[in-house]
């Protein structure tokens, strides 16, 4: 069992892509929001998330060069989208009937994307269905940002964490919002970049600040309060799981604005669950650390599953049809879990003799 993950960030995962791919259920499948309008948030928490551990690995590793831990990224990332853009990329031109040359035509349009530049606006959200969904925009605003805050807090640690990261978190939130009025948007475009490119820093930046600010100030609770800590830190566990559940059970009381309250949430929870010494039986643990794993997968392949539905299982709105988009997603991601493992097994080099 991997002892590096953490098992209640793992479940925390697992939760965020749940909630997206029941949002764009709602979103591609019944045209409408019901339960999930403001689910799109959870975006934001892969962007702490990887903000979080990046600045974790980077204040551990400061030698490290930017460049060569982004393409490290890139190489983790790409496998498993290039099978989702290619199972979405047939399903797509199969479904429209599209001719040979209209089929390349969008293949065009899509290469934007592999060179990461979707959020430099390249790419036209009108001509650029192959791509459709937001996982392309998610992992170019990640790498891109990544780039630039892994040579901040290499170069400048100090600097970044006490000035610049809290700036560009409150410069490029309120401007998402003043632009947009949520923070839902992606492609819009905000002279060069996209506004997914300026969350995907701001998200990140946040992150950041929980692991540089957050972390020092619970390890510090857990010296001066002693057995107390964890109770504190479960109670703060609580009341997010609270403001989670109302998010969904009360999504016509929030306001597209209010959500900016769940980044910072989601920053600070990354830290308490990072420092919550909670022990759990193995067999759950190992389960949840599974669930975990099929995060990204599912996080990508769940608009193919969706399409599936649309193209085969119309009109089909119960709750019951949740459910098997949900678990249609997980099975799926299982697969590309396996079919990538056993693709890296089939080119990887032989061991030399010694």
């Amino acid at each position: 069992m991997d002892r590096q993950r953490n098992w209640l960030i793992e479940a925390f995962r697992f939760l965020a892509a749940a909630f997206i791919v029941l949002f764009h259920f709602e979103w591609l499948y019944l045209g409408f929001p019901v339960y999930m309008g403001h689910e799109y948030i959870w975006v934001e928490f892969f962007f702490c998330l990887s903000g979080y551990f990046l600045a974790k690995s980077q204040m551990r590793h400061p030698e490290r060069e930017p460049v060569p831990y982004v393409i490290s990224r890139l190489k983790k990332l790409y496998p498993l989208f290039a099978m989702s853009f290619v199972l979405n990329f047939m399903l797509i031109c199969y479904n429209n009937h599209y001719q040979f040359s209209d089929a390349l035509l969008r293949l065009w349009s899509s290469k934007w994307e592999l060179l990461l530049l979707n959020m430099s606006g390249f790419a036209l959200p009108s001509t650029n269905d192959v791509i459709y969904g937001g996982a392309p925009e998610y992992i170019s605003a990640l790498l891109m940002a990544s780039l630039i805050l892994c040579w901040l807090i290499s170069r400048h640690e100090k600097l970044y964490f006490n000035v610049l990261a809290p700036l560009l978190v409150l410069a490029f939130y309120t401007r998402v919002l003043v632009l947009t009025g949520n923070l839902s948007q992606w492609n819009y475009v905000d002279q060069f970049y996209t506004l997914g490119f300026l969350r995907g820093i701001a998200g990140m930046s946040l992150g950041a600040l929980s692991h540089f600010w957050i972390r020092p100030l619970l390890d510090g609770t857990k010296r001066q309060m002693g057995p107390a800590a964890p109770f504190l830190k479960g109670g703060f566990l609580l009341f997010s799981l609270i403001m989670i559940w109302g998010l969904v059970g009360f999504a016509k009381y929030v306001g597209g604005s209010d959500l900016i309250f769940y980044v910072v949430l989601f920053a600070a929870l990354l830290a308490v669950c990072d420092t919550l010494p909670v022990n759990c039986p193995a067999p759950v643990e190992k389960a949840i650390l599974w669930l975990g794993q099929l995060s990204y997968p599912m996080f990508l392949i769940h608009t193919f599953v969706i399409n599936l539905f649309i193209v085969y299982a119309p009109g089909q709105g119960g709750r019951w049809t949740y459910v098997w988009v949900l678990v249609c997603s997980m099975l799926a991601a299982a697969a590309m879990l396996l079919l990538e493992k056993s693709l890296g097994r089939l080119f990887q080099k032989p061991a030399r003799a010694t």
